[in-house]
């Protein structure tokens, strides 16, 4: 479901012990009392939108992670999807995904994250050899690197897709939690 407004958030690429706060908390970005060079430069990122992208440069988006019941925790998977990916055409394609924790922003018109240096955790590439057609889409499992970050209790990600080669457009991407079939569950039938 798309809302009319934008959220923003600040990327956390390291694990640390801090809850998640929401997007209407603020956070500091930097103290005062420590050396400039650990002050960051901050980025915009906002929902990827409803609109197909070219993957040029690196694209952010802010993801919603969906809540899961302390019932459902445990049996089922994180699945992150990139979908609508269009190969523009027939030369090799690949671009690499990232995953980081969200940080509330410091109000409510903007947007920030951290260095491009920190896209956060490596989830995985899509790798395309050129000659195939059609919309494709990927599917990456990403629970452990939810736990990983330390985002279990966050209600969004931030992730980035990092173009390497090629030409290739995006449709969307979304996270979702994927409970297992009955069948996958009972191999003696």
């Amino acid at each position: 479901m798309l809302h009319n407004f934008t959220p923003f958030a600040l990327v956390d690429a390291s694990p640390t012990k801090e809850e998640c706060s929401s997007a209407s908390t603020p956070t500091t970005t930097h103290d005062h009392d420590h050396h400039q060079n650990d002050h960051k430069q901050l980025i915009k990122v906002e929902e990827f939108g409803s609109q197909t992208r070219k993957l040029e440069t690196p694209i952010r988006a802010l993801v919603k992670k969906p809540k899961v019941g302390q019932s459902m925790e445990g049996r089922g998977t994180y699945v992150l999807s990139v979908e609508g990916i269009d190969v523009l055409n027939d030369e090799p394609v690949r671009f690499d995904v990232f995953v980081a924790k969200h940080q509330a922003g410091d109000g409510d018109d903007e947007a920030e994250a951290g260095p491009d240096s920190e896209f956060g955790k490596f989830a995985g590439s899509l790798v395309e050899l050129g000659g195939s057609s059609g919309t494709k889409t990927l599917d990456l499992g990403i629970s452990y690197l939810i736990k990983d970050i330390q985002a279990t209790d966050c209600d969004n990600l931030v992730v980035t897709l990092k173009p390497r080669s090629g030409q290739v457009s995006v449709g969307s991407v979304r996270v979702e939690y994927v409970l297992p079939d009955d069948d996958d569950e009972d191999f003696d039938d």
